[in-house]
């Protein structure tokens, strides 16, 4: 599984490698800016709908970012079903 920094760095590459500036992207993708800026610093993941985008503008792969938001569900989901069992803990809300 990549990091959100691996992941950056993916969309920086591609971003690059097409000859484009961050604020080009970001016009192309209907962003901001400095949304691609926390993007390729690793500070933020590109949420859902701008992951599609981002694979149709550059060719680049980020299905490692699928594959962390279904592993923190299930971990989420395991936390739920031992807090339902041992009611003393608490829920995470």
């Amino acid at each position: 599984m990549a990091s959100k920094f691996e992941i950056g760095q993916r969309i920086k590459e591609a971003r690059l490698g097409k000859g484009w500036t961050q604020a080009q992207l970001a016009e192309l993708a209907g962003t901001q800016r400095q949304r691609v800026i926390t993007w390729e610093r690793g500070q933020h993941m590109p949420g859902s709908i701008y992951q599609k985008v981002l694979v149709g503008l550059l060719d680049v792969d980020l299905s490692d970012i699928d594959e962390e938001v279904m592993e923190m569900r299930s971990l989420l989901q395991r936390v739920e079903e031992i807090r339902a069992r041992r009611p003393e803990l608490g829920s995470l809300t």
